[in-house]
Formats: C-alpha cells, sequence, structure tokens
C-alpha cells in the first residue's frame, strides 16, 4: 500500500474519532462522567498522539 494512502487513511481516522469526541462534549455532557466515555477519550487522545509523532518520522 502506497504511504501516501496510509497516511490519509489514518488522518481521516483520527479526525472522525475527535469529532465523535467533539460532539459527545457538546451536545451529550452528561456522558463525560461514565467510565467508558473516558475510555474512548483516552484512546482518542493517544491515538491522535501517535499519529502526530509518526507523522513527522515516517511521512515527511
Amino acid at each position: 500500500m502506497d504511504n501516501n494512502k496510509i497516511q490519509k487513511i489514518s488522518h481521516y481516522i483520527i479526525v472522525l474519532l475527535l469529532v465523535i469526541l467533539w460532539f459527545i462534549m457538546m451536545f451529550f455532557p452528561e456522558y463525560m462522567d461514565t467510565m467508558n466515555f473516558k475510555i474512548f477519550f483516552s484512546i482518542s487522545l493517544a491515538c491522535a498522539m501517535i499519529y502526530s509523532f509518526c507523522r513527522e518520522k515516517y511521512f515527511p
């Protein structure tokens, strides 16, 4: 698979996760205290940070 395709797919997945997080925080704030949301939030932020580090190193 081409590096540009991998980069675009991973970028869109990260953006989708962050948009879902924003949507939940804006429209369903009562779910922010649940453990499921905290796990999803942690995984999403970890994926975004890993992507940003990999983008600098592997996708110049």
